[in-house]
């Protein structure tokens, strides 16, 4: 095998790619690209988590008043931040611009792990032919 591969060399370019992909976008990206959780949730789940929560959120607010929204205790941190949101929302506009924010950092954070990815598939051709 090592004559066809040089360790050393392999070693390298991998080290290389992803020193060149923390560089370019930072350690959390690198974090999220290389959670052992991604790829493993199924979105169906929650959705269906969410569609519970927003009955729970109903039935509580009905009962209880609208601050009741915030005593429930989702697992999915856009869902918590959502039902805060919702509980300190002055308006229906305030609570429609507070969600939009919470959705764009909520898909800025979905795209950190494709941006390493495509950075590490951009780095290492050229650290292979280095290599």
């Amino acid at each position: 095998m090592s004559s066809f591969v040089d360790p050393l060399s392999l070693v390298l370019v991998i080290g290389g790619a992803l020193t060149l992909a923390t560089i370019q976008h930072g350690l959390a990206a690198a974090r999220a690209a290389l959670d052992p959780r991604l790829g493993r949730t199924d979105p169906a789940d929650e959705a269906a988590a969410a569609i519970r929560l927003i009955h729970a959120a109903d039935a509580a607010v009905t009962h209880r008043g609208l601050f009741a929204a915030e005593t429930l205790e989702p697992q999915h941190g856009f869902l918590r931040a959502a039902l805060a949101e919702l509980a300190d929302a002055r308006s229906v506009s305030s609570f429609a611009s507070g969600m939009e924010v919470l959705t764009e950092r909520a898909a800025a954070r979905e795209r950190l792990p494709v941006r390493f990815w495509s950075a590490i598939a951009d780095a290492a051709p050229a650290l292979g032919m280095i290599g």
